[in-house]
């Protein structure tokens, strides 16, 4: 089962990271205020955590075997639908997507908070 988690948090951490890189990328190329590219930040940070949450509403038995996930686990690794390792699988994905969901909602409110003490320091 620690397989599972440790394979979840990649999983969901590559898509996570990877947005984040897109997302500071945008805002290297774009030449916005610092207070207005903190902004942006928050709201792409606040569009990627309802995303994740979104996707942990919608994880069900029939949604773990197309996930990164099932691709990830060896092939004999990988459980029985019928099998209480199935769900194990489907609750592991459902707890790292909201873990992940907490935590960009935390730079999310870091984002907007720095923006707005920009906005009124300068």
């Amino acid at each position: 089962m620690d397989e599972i988690r440790s394979l979840a948090v990649l999983a969901v951490g590559r898509v996570v990271s990877a947005s984040l890189l897109g997302l500071g990328l945008v805002l290297l190329v774009a030449d916005l205020a610092p207070s207005s590219a903190l902004a942006v930040a928050g709201t792409g940070s606040l569009l990627l955590t309802l995303h994740l949450l979104a996707r942990a509403s919608r994880i069900g038995e029939a949604d773990a075997g197309d996930s990164e996930l099932w691709s990830m686990l060896a092939p004999e690794r990988r459980p029985a639908k019928s099998d209480e390792a199935w769900r194990r699988l489907s609750e592991a994905l459902f707890e790292t997507h909201l873990r992940f969901a907490r935590r960009t909602a935390a730079v999310t409110a870091i984002f907007f908070a720095a923006a707005l003490l920009l906005d009124l320091a300068f």
